[in-house]
């Protein structure tokens, strides 16, 4: 819209002047027109791309922190598994030791069952965690496998 400004400035100026000197005038108007059009054109582009680079550079940034945050949790998680696993380890190991020492000892109930014999809540709970292991190993290898095709990780991945 402001191209058709300014033609129609340039053609209400050069309907004023003579024969001679508008053609000079419209000849003068089209270079700068274009000149005009051309540089506006590389200024826009430039700054496109700057902000595109820019924009790129936090992205790369901010993926990288994402990552990182991802391996200290994923690190965590598994050191407070491994805690969880040392003390039901420590636990069930009790109550065997627990259990045989009251077998040796006699300690049965009414209907002469041993007292301490583990339940089936316990077995529930430890399917229900290994379940949980799996699928989130499961996901976390299929985000791997996701990640490894991406441009992006595969620099992270060489950075790390």
């Amino acid at each position: 819209m402001t191209i058709q400004f300014l033609v129609g400035v340039q053609n209400a100026v050069a309907s004023l002047l003579t024969e001679t000197t508008a053609r000079l005038f419209d000849l003068i108007s089209v270079c700068v027109l274009t000149g005009s059009v051309v540089i506006i054109h590389l200024v826009m582009g430039i700054i496109v791309v700057k902000k595109w680079f820019k924009q790129k550079k936090t992205l790369e940034a901010n993926t990288e922190k994402f990552h990182s945050l991802c391996d200290v949790i994923d690190v965590a998680w598994r050191r407070k598994m491994a805690e969880k696993a040392a003390i039901e380890a420590s636990q069930e190991q009790g109550e065997k030791t627990h259990v045989s020492d009251n077998s040796e000892s006699g300690s049965k109930d009414a209907s002469g069952k041993s007292i301490h014999s583990p339940g089936k809540s316990k077995k529930k709970k430890t399917r229900h965690r290994s379940k949980v292991d799996t699928e989130y190993q499961t996901l976390r290898n299929s985000n791997e496998v996701g990640m490894e095709s991406s441009d992006t990780a595969e620099t992270n991945l060489s950075v790390a």
